[in-house]
């Protein structure tokens, strides 16, 4: 009586239960960390707040539908789900720049403000589209 005994959990699965708690506890902090230095970014590229904040909800409003998604279909939150969110919030990062690049040049190429938002859209408007389809199926 009065023997006192301890345990310590080993191998593998324990490496992967602690990889998994890790990643869970600092997703959200990652993810506001990434969202303020992208938005840093999309200023010092746009050079207008307005612009900037604009510029920032197509960033993440895919981020907030797939890990939205993943709730909804009960997927569960682990390191392979958590890289799906952070290559969607990539890729939406990717086609904002682009389309803001686009119609900047278009702007400053002497074109008003409406017809720059058009030809930069009718050049671009396929390709996020084609992308949102091919990364919700591969939550799938």
């Amino acid at each position: 009586m009065g023997n006192t005994y301890s345990y310590n959990f080993t191998g593998l699965e324990s490496l992967w239960w602690d990889r998994d708690k890790n990643l869970k506890e600092s997703f959200f902090d990652s993810l506001v960390f990434a969202l303020v230095v992208i938005s840093f970014m999309m200023f010092f590229i746009c050079k207008d707040i307005k612009l900037t904040i604009l510029s920032m909800i197509p960033n993440i409003f895919p981020l907030i539908l797939t890990i939205g998604m993943m709730g909804w279909l009960s997927i569960p939150f682990d390191s392979m789900t958590v890289m799906i969110a952070c290559v969607t919030l990539g890729i939406s990062v990717d086609d904002t720049i682009h389309y803001i690049v686009w119609l900047k040049r278009s702007i400053s190429s002497g074109k008003n403000l409406q017809t720059s938002i058009l030809e930069t859209h009718n050049r671009h408007h396929r390709y996020p589209i084609h992308r949102l389809f091919y990364s919700k199926h591969g939550i799938l």
